[in-house]
């Protein structure tokens, strides 16, 4: 029979089969060279992830700047471990436990108040689309921070919340504790231990198994035997817990409060604590779209024409005294005005106690160069291409002083010229403010008025705060003298500080004004709470809680004196995203060995920079100003190379 070419052509098969055989094996070897790759893969993954390896650094706060640093620390090859004592992230942004209340919006457009690698538009609306809110509202600031988090899903990881920060300290010879988060449990030996804890930092936290508690309840420590006590050490530690830390009553400068907030404690709040006006007994919930549509009404009437109570522009409620109640609100800074303004909005009587005036803008200005015809306060203010034009311009206030004069002036004659020119900055900057605010606050309410000789050019972003007081709707008060435990308030007068300015009284040499309040709201600011740290540290820092403007003593707002590896991130008066963003990454930098701490001459004189600020007299109002040199004084050390990390 016939043969096949199998048989014909045995080497052929011997040929092919071991083709197949060696394709096989060349399979298999793939397959466990694929299985040991990804598995090697996902043990370094696993590895990164628990940190194995990093130096640690522990985070106190969960607020933008913990987050913002923790980020940064594990871009910089660093293990951090955020501890935040409430039940959700956010700092003062929390809601109903922070400090803003429902209708809060940002002083600064979305432009600004962001970090650099997470877009507004990645925050989704009620419709599911990106967030286009200009100025967005305070729950979408709380929800960006947490889809924030969700893009560094490490920073999760690393959360620890309802865990208080209670001690900071350095550690002694003879203590031990656990490395970070993923300290081994091993026990070592006392040799051992003391090399393990040789320039850590102890961290004593606690930790609570129920719901969170206020954040302005009184010493964790009381609370120990409730909660779970655990010690860790780590490298570093970061501080970013805020300046908002807790709530200023002026109980020393205001005789009787004391006395009247223990005889009334429901009555007598803080604006830490307020949401919105209905948690106000009645009040009009539908105020501030009848308020809205009377604005056409109001043009129409002559600017002398008073609008009559039992009408009123809230119809029966403003006169309705079972809900209309009679609320005192002290300060009129960016809480005071904007709570003073939603109170009468909605119905209710207010009075505002003022202390200092000062300029109150909206938060969309007028363009000096249209189109558009406004523009977003934050991008007027903040232009970097205008600051650079002006710091390249000649000074010619300095031209026009110097012009005709000896060059060989005495000291005295310089000192002069220094205060002219400090005087011409002034009155520019109150020039500026005035237009861009529509006038001098005082042609409102002459106990708002703002003297360009004698007054710090302070500013208030509140939109509707002027537009009450012209309406009559809040009431503006100076010389609050003292309070009575029966809620009354005791204001001083000159007979000059009503609306149009004439006299008040008959007589014109003052006197006393009692008025008694149903509620009591003191907008007077916060005090930073740093009480966890070792008495070392505070020394170091010069910390003064008392002091509202500077409390801590910091080069570049960052670093203590003397210690290289604690920094602090936000801990300044005004922080601005931008700014808490360049400090995590410079301080992390220099933790991870990347770069070079300054100079020590260097930061010594840094130090007595800031004590000049907090020793300046008249106060200003922000100790750091001007946020873009800021931001580009941190940019240009973060540019810096590691050379010198060494020396």
């Amino acid at each position: 029979g016939e043969t096949t070419w199998r048989e014909h052509c045995p080497g052929i098969m011997s040929l092919a089969d071991g083709a197949v055989w060696a394709g096989s094996v060349l399979t298999s070897l793939f397959a466990l060279y694929r299985l040991l790759v990804v598995r090697n893969r996902a043990t370094e993954e696993a590895r990164n992830r628990r940190g194995v390896g990093r130096k640690t650094i522990a985070i106190i706060g969960a607020g933008p700047s913990g987050l913002v640093a923790a980020k940064e620390a594990w871009e910089a090859g660093l293990l951090p471990t955020v501890f935040e004592k409430a039940e959700d992230i956010g700092g003062l942004w929390r809601p109903n436990t922070g400090l803003v209340w429902d209708s809060l919006m940002t002083n600064i457009s979305r432009h600004t108040c962001r970090f650099s690698d997470f877009a507004w538009g990645d925050v989704e609306d009620d419709a599911g689309e990106g967030c286009s809110d200009l100025f967005p509202s305070a729950k979408k600031v709380h929800e960006y921070l947490h889809r924030y988090m969700a893009k560094h899903s490490y920073i999760k990881d690393r959360l620890h919340l309802n865990t208080e920060v209670v001690r900071v300290e350095r550690p002694l010879p003879q203590k031990t504790g656990e490395q970070g988060e993923e300290g081994s449990a091993e026990q070592r030996s006392e040799t051992g231990a003391e090399q393990q804890i040789q320039g850590k930092w102890v961290v004593r936290v606690l930790t609570r198994a129920k719901k969170s508690c206020s954040p302005f309840s009184s010493s964790a420590l009381s609370r120990e035997s409730a909660s779970r006590a655990r010690s860790y050490l780590f490298d570093f530690v970061a501080t970013t817990s805020g300046i908002f830390s807790r709530p200023k009553f002026p109980l020393d400068s205001l005789p009787g409060l004391k006395r009247c907030m223990e005889a009334n404690p429901r009555t007598i709040t803080h604006a830490a604590t307020y949401r919105n006006p209905t948690n106000f007994a009645g009040g009009d919930v539908g105020g501030k779209q009848r308020y809205e549509a009377s604005e056409e009404k109001m043009k129409k009437k002559e600017e002398e024409e008073v609008v009559e109570e039992e009408d009123g522009i809230f119809g029966a409620v403003a006169t309705d005294k079972q809900k209309r109640q009679h609320i005192l609100v002290i300060g009129n800074g960016f809480s005071g005005a904007d709570i003073s303004a939603e109170l009468a909005m909605h119905g209710h009587r207010v009075v505002n106690a003022v202390r200092r005036p000062q300029y109150f803008l909206k938060r969309m200005v007028p363009c000096p160069s249209p189109p558009p015809s406004t523009i977003p306060l934050d991008k007027l203010f903040y232009d970097r291409t205008k600051k650079k034009k002006a710091d390249a311009a000649p000074d010619r206030s300095r031209e026009g002083v110097n012009q005709g004069t000896n060059h060989n002036r005495s000291s005295e004659e310089g000192a002069g010229e220094e205060k002219e020119e400090e005087k011409m900055r002034r009155r520019r900057k109150h020039t500026i403010l005035e237009k861009l605010s529509g006038g001098n606050p005082g042609d409102v309410h002459e106990a708002l008025r703002i003297d360009a000789e004698r007054d710090i050019a302070f500013v208030c972003i509140s939109e509707n705060y002027l537009d009450c007081v012209a309406r009559g709707l809040v009431e503006v008060r100076k010389g609050l003298q003292r309070v009575t435990t029966d809620k009354t308030a005791v204001f001083s007068y000159d007979g000059r500080d009503s609306k149009s300015g004439e006299q008040r009284r008959e007589e014109s040499r003052g006197g006393e004004e009692e008025i008694r309040f149903d509620r009591i709201i003191c907008a007077t600011g916060y005090h930073v709470a740093l009480d966890f740290l070792s008495e070392e540290i505070k020394n170091e820092i010069q910390y003064d809680p008392q002091d509202l403007l500077q409390p801590v003593l910091l080069f570049e707002s960052i670093f203590p004196r003397d210690t290289r590896t604690m920094a602090f991130i936000g801990m300044y008066r005004g922080p601005f995203w931008g700014a808490i963003e360049l400090q995590a990454r410079w301080a992390m930098a220099i933790f991870s060995g990347r770069l070079a701490m300054p100079p020590r001459p260097e930061i010594q004189e840094g130090i007595k920079k800031e004590m000049q600020i907090r020793h300046q007299r008249p106060r200003p109002q922000f100790p750091k100003a001007d946020y873009v040199a800021m931001c580009e004084s941190l940019e240009r050390r973060l540019s810096k190379t590691l050379q010198g990390a060494n020396s």
